[in-house]
């Protein structure tokens, strides 16, 4: 992860945000302290193909965002499903 000032940043942005493209985390710095992160947006791709509809949605959760994740899923389709009444 790289270090840049808001000035430099502002010089340079087109390079910088071709870095972020590239898979580099930038960090922004004001006065040499961190104030944000610039990282490229990894948007999932979804494609529809001979499989579509047949893939558990716990498994594309847990490759997409993780394990703790796909926990906190399930916790709360518990509470929602195993009394549907809340009481």
């Amino acid at each position: 992860m790289a270090d840049v000032s808001i000035q430099e940043l502002k010089r340079n942005l087109s390079a910088y945000l071709a870095r972020a493209e590239a898979g580099e985390a930038l960090v922004v710095t004001r006065h040499g302290r961190p104030v944000v992160r610039i990282a490229a947006f990894r948007q999932p791709q979804v494609v529809i193909g001979p499989r579509f509809g047949k893939t558990r949605l716990s498994q594309v959760v847990r490759e997409r965002v993780g394990e703790a994740a796909l926990r906190h899923l399930q916790e709360d389709r518990r509470d929602r499903f195993d009394d549907p009444k809340g009481s």
